[in-house]
Formats: structure tokens, sequence, C-alpha cells
């Protein structure tokens, strides 16, 4: 992969980590949701997008503490960029740089309870674009935003924080040569 490739030529190391229900983590069959009412299920198991941004924070906190790592930048390639994103906003100033690929998505296009990117409440607090502002002050590249924009709360989060330079917004996908140079700035 060449982004990989630019990555370790600037001589920084990579932790690249399979989610729960990705790579080797695929469960035989997808858990089952309580189709007459979801509360049954996710009001006491965690759904699935919540066990992978938990992920990723646990690859955080492993990185910053086992491996000393002294800088943390994280990346998050297409169905990931959202879980990315979500963790971003909880890992403070730990993460030094966040490139995220929002994939398109937003909260609206979940259909099902046993969709994926299911998450209780995901709109009420303001769908993708509240959980990027949460990223605020901190560098964020957010590409292929979905055509409605996350515009608005990201943006004016960043302005609240006195940190609009911090913040680079793109409809478009970028490529992982772009990501990576914004990346390893």
């Amino acid at each position: 992969m060449p982004a990989a490739k630019a990555i370790l030529a600037k001589k920084s190391g990579i932790l690249a980590i399979d989610c729960l229900g990705t790579g080797e983590q695929t469960a035989a069959q997808p858990r089952k949701v309580d189709q007459g009412f979801a509360g049954f299920t996710f009001g006491y198991n965690r759904p699935l997008l919540a066990g992978r941004v938990r992920d990723v924070l646990t690859a955080v906190a492993f990185a910053k503490g086992v491996l000393e790592a002294k800088t943390i930048r994280l990346v998050g390639w297409d169905e990931a960029g959202p879980w990315v994103l979500l963790a971003r906003g909880l890992c403070g100033d730990v993460v030094a740089r966040t490139a995220v690929d929002a994939n398109q998505f937003h909260f609206d296009q979940v259909e099902t309870t046993a969709d994926a990117m299911m998450l209780p409440g995901a709109l009420k607090y303001g769908d993708l674009p509240g959980f990027a502002a949460l990223c605020a002050p901190s560098p964020l590249l957010l590409h292929n935003v979905h055509s409605s924009g996350p515009d608005k709360p990201v943006e004016t989060a960043y302005a609240a924080a006195k940190q609009v330079s911090n913040l680079q917004l793109a409809k478009q996908k970028e490529s992982s040569e772009k990501v990576v140079a914004w990346l390893l700035r």
C-alpha cells in the first residue's frame, strides 16, 4: 500500500488493528437485535459501532502507554473513518493529528437496528457533524464528506476554539498520498 510505504519512509510506525467485526474479528453470524424493541438489545449491550470505537481507543492507549509513542496520529480510511472520528472526540490531547474519510456517511442512512453503524441517539446528538465538532481544537482533516455538509457544527466549534486553521474540510475523497502528507506535517 503506497500510504503505508510513505509513512514508513518518514520514519513513523504503523499500528493497524482489526476492529470488532472486521478481519479476524468477523463473526460467523451478525448479532441478533430484538426487532420488537431495539432497547432490549442496546439497553444492555454496546452496538457494534461502539465496540469498534472502543477498539480504536484501546489502540491509542496501547500506543501511548505500552509502545511509548511520542506522537500519535490517527487515520480512518473508508468505512473506518466514522469509527475513528467518534474515537478522536474522546482522545483529548493524546492524539496530535487526525485524518478521517467520512465515507459519505450520515446516521440518517441507518435503516435497520441490525445495521453495523447503528448508534442509538446519534441523530439526536448532532449526527456525524456533531461528533466531528468534538475534535476541536485538534488538527482534523475531514474528507469525502456527505453533500449535506458537516460544515456548520464543525466550523463553529473550531471558530469558537480560535483554531480554524486546524480544520480542513473536503467534500471529495482525498488521495492517500495527500492524506499521509497532511497527517505527517
